[in-house]
């Protein structure tokens, strides 16, 4: 007695998983053919909607840049081939100093003054971390567009929420002396 054959067309559960059925063996549920002897399948990636493929590319290229410009800062600082704010043969001392006191001693500028500074390059370096950690803020801004011609007025309000609050964060208005 022969085991009984899907309906033509159908994939039982088991070749779904690869697995053999009982009784019989797996086949190519198009082609009625087995797997052996047949082409694999080609899988297609699902479908992203335009703003996740945006976002994305923005986000890889903008942790890419900053990666690079952290790299490139380092190597510039450690190499001294850039004039840095401070000295790496100074750092051992200024480690162990109070914030106020490191500040005072080495000229370092508090709040957004490092961007005067970014020709130096340890300064270079706090450029690259600044990029990384704000290239999600221009992926939120990159979206309001296609959510604004689609009528996602909720989106548009939630990616327009987010970079503000990113940016408030950054800004440090909300710091309490510090």
């Amino acid at each position: 007695m022969s085991p009984a054959r899907p309906p033509e067309g159908a994939i039982s559960l088991l070749e779904g998983q690869g697995r053999r059925p009982k009784g019989g063996p797996v086949t190519d549920a198009t082609l009625n053919t087995p797997l052996a002897a047949s082409t694999s399948p080609q899988v297609q990636a699902p479908l992203q909607p335009p703003e996740q493929r945006r976002y994305a590319d923005l986000l890889v290229w903008g942790t890419r840049m900053g990666l690079v410009v952290v790299l490139l800062g380092f190597v510039a600082y450690v190499s001294g081939w850039v004039t840095p704010q401070v000295p790496v043969e100074r750092l051992p001392e200024l480690w162990t100093l109070p914030l106020n006191q490191y500040l005072a001693q080495t000229g370092t500028p508090t709040g957004w003054g490092w961007l005067a500074l970014v020709q130096r390059s340890d300064i270079l370096s706090l450029a690259g971390i600044a990029l990384l950690a704000g290239c999600s803020v221009l992926c939120l801004l990159s979206l309001v567009p296609l959510y604004a011609a689609r009528g996602d007025k909720a989106f548009v309000f939630v990616c327009l929420a987010d970079a503000a609050v990113v940016l408030l964060a950054a800004s440090g208005i909300l710091t309490s002396g510090h």
